[in-house]
């Protein structure tokens, strides 16, 4: 570890001095790096992880990997089945699956939206507004949903 001297530091006007951002952060990273480096072993020495708090993260967590893992483990199938029959088939697939996304992909950005939303009337008690949220954000999915089924089905040679 690199030891400087601060005393001979201590007359230095660091606020004069023509610093980059690179500048700044070795100048904090030399200068304190002793104060704050004894502050963080300390503070790991006591952390112990908390099994309850572990086991709530796991809950939310694992379903969210396991519906994400679901759809490339139904397309990776999907892909040796119609492998099997040729390489049109997976290939029309394919294509398919990039039309489809132009359909959720709006749904999705909806979604990220609407989860902020519903999460800071939540917090602040504001039921109605949870309630709309929901209303018009599910109302606006099926009428995306619906324009892109009329797509699919008025243009299905094209």
């Amino acid at each position: 570890m690199l030891k400087i001297d601060k005393d001979l530091l201590k007359d230095i006007n660091f606020e004069d001095l023509d610093f980059t951002l690179v500048d700044r952060y070795q100048k904090f990273l030399f200068l304190n790096v002793d104060d704050y480096s004894v502050a963080i072993a300390k503070l790991l020495l006591k952390y112990r992880p908390d099994k309850k708090i572990i086991a709530t993260i796991y809950q939310v967590g694992v379903p969210s990997l396991i519906m994400q893992s679901i759809g490339s483990v139904m397309v990776f199938g999907m892909n040796k089945i119609l492998l099997m029959f040729s390489s049109t088939a997976a290939a029309v697939f394919g294509v398919y699956f990039k039309l489809q996304s132009f359909i959720f992909m709006p749904i999705f950005g909806l979604n990220n939206g609407m989860i902020p939303i519903i999460a800071y009337n939540y917090g602040a008690r504001n039921r109605k507004r949870i309630e709309t949220t929901m209303k018009l954000s599910i109302g606006l999915a099926v009428g995306i949903m619906f324009v892109g089924l009329a797509v699919f089905q008025i243009f299905p040679k094209q």
